[in-house]
């Protein structure tokens, strides 16, 4: 018989507790897992563990330590792979993302954790780039170049909008970033070689790029050197904003109103705004550089939330005209050296694609061997309904945006639902003319041949890949990746075909993204020194008119007065609610059933559903909120999701149709 164990007090009970696990690149929310935090007294928010997901290992993200679990049965943390693998500041960062932007968790660490950067351990081999990097020197702050810029340490948001000395302000905000930590820098894509070239010749740190296609263990082993402050200058174009420095000092955003900050994949979270929130967590000063901002960026500018930058050259010598906003004593925007532009009134013109002045200025360039670019933002034929006399779009009443026309001639307001019959005759002029379409790129590409036979033309229609410069002596025909790409040099004419195309858009921000196409136009014309020839059949439109005179002041001020009138952005939140549910019906009754419950809330409107074209069983509901008041607030993820609705929310849209 074996002998009986001595009496005694019994062994401690282990010290269970329970963190919140997310599992990066999934669909899934936070698991809650148990563990012994004798045995891992380091596990904390910010570590990497190893868990059971389906009877399957996996690596996961801790977000919470917490007390008790929300379930009976948990699974156990199988081990601890790295203490604090992300920095507490960009997890808390990361949280306010999926939160905001109705993300998942899983789907918002995928975008700031490459595959496999848990446990990855860098390979460093003799004499590799990255290791060379790694070991360069920090520059000296005396070292660093000097400017007449001045930036607090501390954050605000500065914006510099005019178009000289953008260089300087720009290596000046860096440079005294890098005598206090590490700057990132987001930018359009085609845009960082040629700043990452400048930045290489003014500083002795290497700038690094973060994000786009690279290969997997290349963007672990810039994770892991970014996690280490091994890199100090970041550039990329979204998810640079996630870059694990521990010593952030500042952020830059170029061009911070183009859409591709905007991210595409779920959630769609703005790389701008994000910057903002994490330059705020960190106390660092953001610098948004921009010659044309976006209507958001004006009104924080004109409410005095944001800070311009001025140039050294700016000179208190006019005094900006009364508004009801905060003015500053002098011009906000100094004006820049216009081309010699000609505006070209299509109403008298009929259908032509090219008006005589525009074909003339091109026989003349095709015989002195010089180049053209001609912008039209459309690939083929669109539909839009405006009337031939008086150009006048039929709109809808309630949003005054343009009417969509779809087959069978229905028009639709892709904002509230509204729908009706095509008119027989103008509202406004009588007129039983209607136009319905516009030509695009390859029309456009066959009449410049008819009109010169011979002549090289290469067109452009995505932003996709990188195109090599064009031969001089060509005629570039393209939408607006024309603006991603190089231009080609003895650059004689700078057109943009078909202005309406982009103002009869059935979108609020329609005048807003033509005025800065037009503005980027006469800007790279005015630098080549080419002639700018504009045909609309809008030629008093404001857009047209401020581009042409580079008033950025007006254009933006009359464009919020008219924003604030409808409620539109930026002086309302505004988010899109996709629902896809087993049958158009019931998406239908779950959209109608969303827009009771949210317009019961005050400051809230919501408009729709509106079944989604080319989706089926899907409805859209636009909801408008006051500013002060945020959707997840109102309503989660959770409840959109249930019974098997599939739900998609994009906060802040850019595109709204």
């Amino acid at each position: 018989m074996g002998r009986l164990p001595a009496s005694g007090p019994l062994p401690p009970e282990p010290a269970r507790r329970y963190c919140n696990v997310a599992i990066p690149h999934t669909r899934l929310h936070e698991l809650t897992y148990e563990f012994d935090a004798g045995l891992m007294p380091d596990l904390a928010p910010g570590s990497c563990v190893q868990v059971r997901l389906r009877g399957k290992k996996v690596k996961g993200l801790v977000l919470a330590v917490v007390g008790r679990s929300p379930v009976a049965r948990t699974l156990t943390v199988e081990r601890l792979i790295e203490a604090q693998l992300v920095p507490e500041q960009l997890l808390h960062l990361l949280r306010w993302v999926g939160a905001y932007y109705f993300g998942r968790t899983g789907e918002v660490l995928g975008l700031a954790l490459p595959r496999g950067v848990c446990g990855y351990g860098i390979r460093r081999r003799a004499g590799a780039q990255g290791q060379r990097l790694s070991e360069r020197a920090p520059a000296a702050v005396s070292d660093l170049p000097r400017s007449s810029f001045v930036y607090e340490p501390s954050f605000a948001v500065y914006v510099h909008v005019n178009r000289g000395a953008g260089d300087e302000a720009v290596t000046g905000f860096i440079a005294q970033g890098l005598g206090r930590g590490t700057v990132i820098a987001l930018m359009p894509e085609s845009e960082i070689d040629a700043w990452a070239e400048t930045l290489r010749s003014r500083f002795s740190t290497e700038p690094v790029v973060y994000g786009g296609d690279r290969k997997a263990s290349e963007r672990k082993r810039v994770w892991r050197e970014l996690r280490s402050a091994q890199h100090r200058l970041i550039l990329g174009v979204r998810s640079a904003v996630f870059a694990p420095v521990p010593d952030l000092a500042g952020i830059l955003v170029l061009a911070e109103h183009e859409k591709v900050l905007k991210e595409e994949r779920h959630p769609r979270f703005n790389a701008r705004d994000v910057a903002v929130a994490r330059a705020r967590l960190a106390d660092c000063p953001v610098l948004l550089c921009d010659p044309t901002p976006s209507a958001e960026t004006w009104l924080n500018l004109r409410t005095g939330q944001y800070r311009m930058v001025q140039s050294p050259a700016a000179k208190p010598e006019v005094e900006s005209p009364k508004s009801a906003f905060a003015i500053s004593p002098f011009p906000l925007v100094i004006p820049a050296p216009l081309p010699d532009t000609i505006v070209v009134d299509m109403r008298k013109h009929g259908d032509e694609l090219l008006a005589p002045v525009l074909a003339n200025a091109l026989k003349e360039a095709h015989a002195a061997d010089k180049s053209a670019v001609l912008y039209i933002n459309r690939r083929g034929l669109s539909r839009y309904v405006v009337c031939r006399e008086c150009d006048s779009p039929l709109s809808c009443p309630d949003c005054a945006v343009s009417y969509v026309l779809f087959a069978g001639g229905e028009l639709r307001c892709p904002y509230c639902g509204r729908s009706g019959t095509a008119p027989e005759a103008c509202p406004a002029c009588g007129s039983h003319e209607f136009r319905f379409r516009v030509p695009g790129v390859e029309m456009a590409a066959q009449e410049v041949l008819r009109l010169l036979p011979g002549a090289r033309v290469a067109t452009v229609v995505t932003e996709s890949g990188r195109l090599a410069a064009v031969e001089p002596g060509t005629f570039t025909v393209g939408t607006r990746a024309l603006l991603s790409f190089p231009w080609p040099d003895r650059l004689s004419v700078v057109a943009a075909l078909s202005v309406d195309t982009d103002l009869c858009l059935p979108d609020f921000r329609a005048r807003e993204r033509t005025f800065q196409v037009l503005s980027e136009l006469s800007r790279r014309a005015g630098e080549r020194g080419a002639m700018l020839v504009l045909q609309t059949r809008r030629p008093d439109d404001p857009a047209v008119q401020c581009a042409v005179s580079g008033e950025v002041e007006r254009f933006l001020d009359r464009e919020l007065k008219q924003r604030e009138e409808l409620q539109f952005p930026p002086y309302r939140r505004l988010a899109l609610i996709e629902l896809t549910a087993r049958s158009g019906a019931s998406a239908f009754q779950r959209g109608e059933r969303l827009c009771r419950m949210l317009s019961k809330a005050q400051g809230v409107e919501a408009l729709g559903p509106v079944p989604v074209r080319g989706k089926a069983n899907t409805v859209q509901v636009m909801v408008k909120l006051v500013r002060n008041v945020r959707l997840d607030r109102l309503v989660t993820l959770a409840q959109l999701e249930t019974d098997g609705v599939k739900a998609r929310v994009d906060i802040d849209p850019l595109e709204t149709f």
